[in-house]
């Protein structure tokens, strides 16, 4: 039977509908993809990954859930915090969180930063991992949908969903190949993902997004400021050289208005912290040295309020873009 999921689902190569036959999902160019549990996986394999190593770890573990040797359900921890974000929350959440590796007695879910949802709404967290924004979205009522290509942390957001009780899906896949009927998000949201894409990337991962989200949607992504003060004092370790891999980009205020507008819809700019990502709701996980850097930036958030300017020395900005109505579907970029 098709789930409420699988309605909103289409194939990332062709754009066209799935349909369920079996464990796998569909579609009228021949193209079959695996469910594993409650996440599909639509992750093609003949593309260019953004980041290779991610994609090879996903495909290889569905290999082994496949042949029966691996279970979608390794690392649950009944009433516990789930091994997986155990393991992985200082990769995940931001370096403050290393502290808190092997600890957590709860999960460190955020406030999101959107007005809570209408009756139905649809939420898009692009670069999901294991959930944390899909929940702090479901818990302001939206019906959150999960995106990342990493199928373990899918996996995990599954399993914590069902132990959390709340409104939320996954799916494996590429953001830059949404595998998404046209127009059934309100809202996209992103956090701490696309600074470590490629601006290319970044801008294909627009050009997928806007056909999937309402006229009149709102997508709100998070960028590193070149300008930021944290991230001065790092692009100057690195001598000014180009990223590598995994490595985090910057951009300029301007660029990233002037690629948003192109891309998706009128666009602002929006502080969400100075130095690091660490969340203020989080601050009782972090040594006192981390604590004090993340009540330094809520208190320049709280500045800026009256010095508008600052957001322009701020180290993390989120975009915040209202897409046109009538906006053409964007081709999907190459899979070579």
């Amino acid at each position: 039977m098709e789930s409420d999921l699988e309605t909103l689902l289409a194939c990332p190569l062709h754009r066209g509908p799935l349909r369920r036959d079996g464990g796998f999902l569909r579609c009228t160019e021949g193209c079959a993809y695996p469910v594993f549990g409650a996440v599909p996986f639509l992750l093609p394999r003949e593309i260019h990954h953004t980041h290779g190593g991610i994609a090879a770890e996903s495909f290889a573990l569905a290999d082994r859930i496949a042949v029966g040797a691996a279970n979608v359900d390794d690392g649950a921890g009944g009433a516990d915090i789930d091994a997986f974000v155990q393991r992985m929350v200082g990769n995940t959440n931001s370096q403050l969180y290393r502290s808190a590796i092997g600890g957590l007695i709860r999960y460190p879910i955020p406030a999101l930063p959107l007005p809570p949802a209408q009756p139905g709404e649809r939420l898009l967290d692009i670069g999901s991992g294991w959930g944390r924004w899909s929940f702090a979205a479901a818990q302001a009522g939206y019906r959150a949908v999960g995106l990342d290509p990493s199928l373990e942390a899918a996996l995990a957001a599954s399993r914590i969903v069902r132990q959390l009780g709340l409104d939320a899906s996954f799916v494996v896949g590429d953001s830059r190949f949404m595998p998404f009927r046209p127009q059934i998000f309100s809202k996209a949201f992103s956090y701490s993902v696309l600074q470590h894409f490629a601006k290319e990337d970044v801008r294909a991962t627009l050009r997928s997004l806007a056909p999937a989200l309402r006229p009149g949607g709102v997508a709100k992504l998070h960028l590193l400021n070149r300008y930021g003060l944290r991230s001065l004092q790092v692009q100057l370790s690195h001598f000014w050289r180009a990223a590598r891999g995994f490595e985090t980009r910057y951009w300029g205020p301007r660029e990233m208005l002037r690629d948003f507008v192109s891309l998706l819809g009128p666009s602002t700019l929006e502080i969400d912290g100075f130095f690091v990502q660490g969340r203020y709701e989080d601050r009782a996980l972090f040594k006192p040295h981390h604590r004090f850097l993340v009540e330094a930036s809520q208190a320049l958030k709280m500045a800026a309020r009256g010095m508008p300017m600052l957001k322009y020395v701020a180290d993390n900005l989120f975009v915040s873009s209202t897409v046109a109505s009538g906006r053409p579907v964007q081709p999907a970029p190459s899979r070579a």
